[in-house]
Protein backbone atom coordinates (compact mmCIF):
# COMPACT_ATOMS: atom_id res chain seq x y z
CA UNK A 1 0.00 0.00 0.00
CA UNK A 2 1.16 3.65 -1.03
CA UNK A 3 0.57 6.58 0.49
CA UNK A 4 0.92 9.87 -1.32
CA UNK A 5 2.03 13.10 1.51
CA UNK A 6 1.21 16.24 0.34
CA UNK A 7 4.42 17.47 0.55
CA UNK A 8 5.48 15.19 -1.72
CA UNK A 9 6.94 12.23 0.13
CA UNK A 10 5.81 9.06 -0.61
CA UNK A 11 5.05 5.54 2.54
CA UNK A 12 5.05 2.46 0.80
CA UNK A 13 3.68 -0.74 3.09
CA UNK A 14 3.95 -4.00 2.21
CA UNK A 15 2.31 -6.51 4.30
CA UNK A 16 2.78 -10.84 4.32
CA UNK A 17 0.67 -12.98 2.94
CA UNK A 18 -2.56 -13.33 5.14
CA UNK A 19 -1.73 -9.68 7.18
CA UNK A 20 -3.64 -6.53 6.46
CA UNK A 21 -4.53 -3.24 7.93
CA UNK A 22 -8.07 -2.43 8.93
CA UNK A 23 -8.34 1.45 7.49
CA UNK A 24 -11.39 1.02 10.00
CA UNK A 25 -13.96 1.88 11.25
CA UNK A 26 -11.98 -1.00 13.29
CA UNK A 27 -14.77 -2.63 14.91
CA UNK A 28 -18.47 -3.99 14.80
CA UNK A 29 -20.03 -4.54 18.62
CA UNK A 30 -21.94 -7.43 18.92
CA UNK A 31 -24.74 -5.08 19.84
CA UNK A 32 -24.45 -3.62 16.18
CA UNK A 33 -27.72 -6.12 14.39
CA UNK A 34 -27.96 -4.50 11.47
CA UNK A 35 -23.99 -4.42 10.47
CA UNK A 36 -23.38 -8.27 11.28
CA UNK A 37 -26.68 -9.23 9.33
CA UNK A 38 -25.45 -7.42 6.30
CA UNK A 39 -22.15 -9.23 7.39
CA UNK A 40 -24.66 -12.67 7.59
CA UNK A 41 -26.07 -11.55 4.20
CA UNK A 42 -23.20 -11.10 1.89
CA UNK A 43 -21.16 -13.52 2.98
CA UNK A 44 -18.55 -11.50 4.72
CA UNK A 45 -16.34 -13.51 7.32
CA UNK A 46 -15.66 -12.06 10.52
CA UNK A 47 -13.65 -12.74 13.20
CA UNK A 48 -13.10 -11.69 17.24
CA UNK A 49 -11.53 -8.28 17.72
CA UNK A 50 -9.99 -7.83 21.21
CA UNK A 51 -10.18 -4.49 22.16
CA UNK A 52 -9.05 -4.45 25.06
CA UNK A 53 -5.58 -4.91 26.66
CA UNK A 54 -4.92 -5.55 30.29
CA UNK A 55 -1.26 -5.49 29.62
CA UNK A 56 -1.14 -1.83 28.05
CA UNK A 57 0.22 0.59 29.99
CA UNK A 58 -1.47 3.92 31.50
CA UNK A 59 1.10 7.16 31.86
CA UNK A 60 0.69 10.67 33.33
CA UNK A 61 3.97 11.91 33.41
CA UNK A 62 2.83 13.99 36.63
CA UNK A 63 1.89 11.31 38.47
CA UNK A 64 3.55 8.33 39.91
CA UNK A 65 7.15 9.58 39.52
CA UNK A 66 6.38 9.46 35.64
CA UNK A 67 6.13 6.08 36.12
CA UNK A 68 3.56 3.98 34.17
CA UNK A 69 1.21 1.00 35.12
CA UNK A 70 -0.69 -2.00 34.13
CA UNK A 71 -4.20 -1.19 32.60
CA UNK A 72 -4.76 -4.45 35.13
CA UNK A 73 -3.13 -2.61 37.90
CA UNK A 74 -5.34 0.41 37.71
CA UNK A 75 -8.64 -2.11 37.39
CA UNK A 76 -8.24 -4.31 39.99
CA UNK A 77 -6.27 -2.11 43.28
CA UNK A 78 -8.66 0.67 42.34
CA UNK A 79 -11.45 -2.25 42.82
CA UNK A 80 -9.78 -3.45 45.83
CA UNK A 81 -9.05 -0.26 47.74
CA UNK A 82 -12.91 1.15 46.77
CA UNK A 83 -13.72 -2.37 48.59
CA UNK A 84 -11.89 -1.86 51.52
CA UNK A 85 -13.16 1.56 52.32
CA UNK A 86 -16.85 0.03 51.90
CA UNK A 87 -16.12 -2.15 54.28
CA UNK A 88 -15.04 0.01 56.74
CA UNK A 89 -17.92 2.25 56.35
CA UNK A 90 -19.76 -0.51 56.79
CA UNK A 91 -18.11 -1.67 59.49
CA UNK A 92 -18.68 1.79 61.25
CA UNK A 93 -22.19 1.82 60.72
CA UNK A 94 -22.27 4.46 58.67
CA UNK A 95 -24.50 2.25 56.13
CA UNK A 96 -27.22 1.07 58.25
CA UNK A 97 -30.20 3.01 57.89
CA UNK A 98 -29.75 1.90 53.96
CA UNK A 99 -28.98 -1.78 54.53
CA UNK A 100 -30.88 -4.44 56.89
CA UNK A 101 -28.50 -6.92 58.84
CA UNK A 102 -29.19 -9.03 56.48
CA UNK A 103 -28.01 -7.16 53.05
CA UNK A 104 -25.11 -5.93 55.33
CA UNK A 105 -23.91 -9.19 55.51
CA UNK A 106 -24.47 -10.38 52.08
CA UNK A 107 -22.46 -6.80 50.91
CA UNK A 108 -19.51 -7.59 53.38
CA UNK A 109 -19.28 -10.71 51.93
CA UNK A 110 -19.51 -9.87 48.23
CA UNK A 111 -16.57 -7.28 49.19
CA UNK A 112 -14.50 -10.05 49.92
CA UNK A 113 -14.81 -11.46 46.79
CA UNK A 114 -15.34 -8.43 44.70
CA UNK A 115 -11.89 -6.58 46.11
CA UNK A 116 -9.60 -9.77 46.78
CA UNK A 117 -10.38 -8.11 50.56
CA UNK A 118 -8.55 -10.24 53.26
CA UNK A 119 -10.83 -11.66 56.26
CA UNK A 120 -10.90 -8.77 58.28
CA UNK A 121 -12.00 -6.56 54.67
CA UNK A 122 -7.92 -4.83 54.04
CA UNK A 123 -6.57 -5.19 50.75
CA UNK A 124 -3.33 -6.07 50.38
CA UNK A 125 -2.57 -6.26 47.27
CA UNK A 126 -4.32 -9.67 44.22
CA UNK A 127 -2.55 -11.67 41.94
CA UNK A 128 -5.60 -10.04 39.50
CA UNK A 129 -2.85 -6.75 39.18
CA UNK A 130 0.26 -8.76 38.16
CA UNK A 131 3.35 -10.70 39.63
CA UNK A 132 6.47 -8.95 40.37
CA UNK A 133 8.00 -12.45 40.07
CA UNK A 134 5.81 -14.80 37.58
CA UNK A 135 4.64 -18.28 38.93
CA UNK A 136 6.80 -21.04 37.90
CA UNK A 137 6.89 -25.12 37.73
CA UNK A 138 6.72 -27.15 41.50
CA UNK A 139 6.54 -24.76 44.15
CA UNK A 140 7.33 -21.09 42.16
CA UNK A 141 3.46 -19.86 43.40
CA UNK A 142 5.33 -15.91 42.38
CA UNK A 143 5.27 -12.94 44.14
CA UNK A 144 2.44 -10.29 43.72
CA UNK A 145 3.00 -7.17 43.15
CA UNK A 146 2.39 -4.62 45.83
CA UNK A 147 -1.03 -2.73 45.67
CA UNK A 148 -0.72 1.16 43.95
CA UNK A 149 -1.82 3.49 46.19
CA UNK A 150 -5.28 4.98 46.60
CA UNK A 151 -3.45 8.04 46.31
CA UNK A 152 -1.52 7.83 43.65
CA UNK A 153 -4.24 5.74 41.33
CA UNK A 154 -6.66 9.35 42.06
CA UNK A 155 -3.78 11.34 40.86
CA UNK A 156 -2.86 9.42 37.67
CA UNK A 157 -5.96 10.49 36.38
CA UNK A 158 -6.74 7.18 34.61
CA UNK A 159 -10.23 6.95 34.76
CA UNK A 160 -11.04 7.65 30.89
CA UNK A 161 -8.49 4.88 29.94
CA UNK A 162 -10.13 2.22 32.73
CA UNK A 163 -13.79 2.90 31.69
CA UNK A 164 -13.18 3.11 27.80
CA UNK A 165 -14.51 -1.08 27.68
CA UNK A 166 -17.62 0.32 29.35
CA UNK A 167 -18.99 2.53 26.81
CA UNK A 168 -22.12 0.27 24.99
CA UNK A 169 -20.25 0.35 21.49
CA UNK A 170 -17.05 -0.90 23.10
CA UNK A 171 -18.18 -4.22 25.00
CA UNK A 172 -16.76 -6.93 24.05
CA UNK A 173 -17.34 -8.96 22.06
CA UNK A 174 -16.34 -6.27 18.99
CA UNK A 175 -16.03 -8.28 15.34
CA UNK A 176 -13.80 -7.63 12.25
CA UNK A 177 -14.55 -8.67 9.05
CA UNK A 178 -11.41 -11.11 8.03
CA UNK A 179 -8.97 -8.99 5.48
CA UNK A 180 -10.36 -5.54 6.52
CA UNK A 181 -13.63 -3.29 6.92
CA UNK A 182 -13.60 -2.60 3.50
CA UNK A 183 -14.34 -6.10 3.04
CA UNK A 184 -18.01 -5.11 3.34
CA UNK A 185 -18.37 -2.28 0.77
CA UNK A 186 -16.97 -4.77 -1.24
CA UNK A 187 -19.64 -7.18 -0.27
CA UNK A 188 -22.28 -4.54 -1.08
CA UNK A 189 -20.88 -3.34 -4.72
CA UNK A 190 -20.82 -7.42 -5.82
CA UNK A 191 -24.11 -7.69 -4.72
CA UNK A 192 -25.61 -4.59 -6.32
CA UNK A 193 -24.06 -4.74 -9.69
CA UNK A 194 -24.55 -2.08 -12.34
CA UNK A 195 -26.69 -0.14 -9.17
CA UNK A 196 -22.85 1.14 -7.88
CA UNK A 197 -20.77 3.83 -9.43
CA UNK A 198 -17.14 4.33 -8.92
CA UNK A 199 -15.18 7.10 -9.00
CA UNK A 200 -18.08 9.15 -8.45
CA UNK A 201 -19.05 12.27 -6.18
CA UNK A 202 -22.32 11.75 -4.62
CA UNK A 203 -24.15 15.36 -5.15
CA UNK A 204 -27.39 14.98 -3.68
CA UNK A 205 -30.10 12.25 -1.91
CA UNK A 206 -33.65 12.92 -2.18
CA UNK A 207 -36.28 11.16 -0.59
CA UNK A 208 -38.80 9.57 -2.59
CA UNK A 209 -42.69 8.13 -1.18
CA UNK A 210 -41.14 4.88 -2.46
CA UNK A 211 -37.27 5.52 -1.42
CA UNK A 212 -34.57 7.45 -2.20
CA UNK A 213 -32.77 8.37 -5.50
CA UNK A 214 -29.49 10.22 -5.49
CA UNK A 215 -26.95 11.95 -7.76
CA UNK A 216 -23.17 12.08 -8.94
CA UNK A 217 -20.80 13.54 -11.11
CA UNK A 218 -18.02 11.85 -11.81
CA UNK A 219 -14.70 12.45 -10.10
CA UNK A 220 -11.70 13.97 -11.97
CA UNK A 221 -8.84 10.70 -12.58
CA UNK A 222 -5.74 10.58 -10.53
CA UNK A 223 -2.71 8.02 -10.72
CA UNK A 224 -3.23 5.31 -7.96
CA UNK A 225 -1.35 5.20 -4.83
CA UNK A 226 -1.61 1.52 -4.07
CA UNK A 227 0.34 -1.22 -5.11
Amino acid sequence: MGLEMTDGTRQLCDFDPELYWNAGPARIPSAHEAALGYCRELGVTLEVLVNTNRSALIHNPQANGGRPIEMREAHNDVRGEIAELLGKALNRGALDEELTADDKERMVAFLRTYGDLSPDLQFKGTTRSGYRTLPGPGDLSGIRRDPVPLHTLLDIDMWAAVLFEEGFDFQATMFQPVGGMDRIPMAFAKKLGHAVRLMSEVTAIRRKNGGVSGLASAMPSRPPTAS
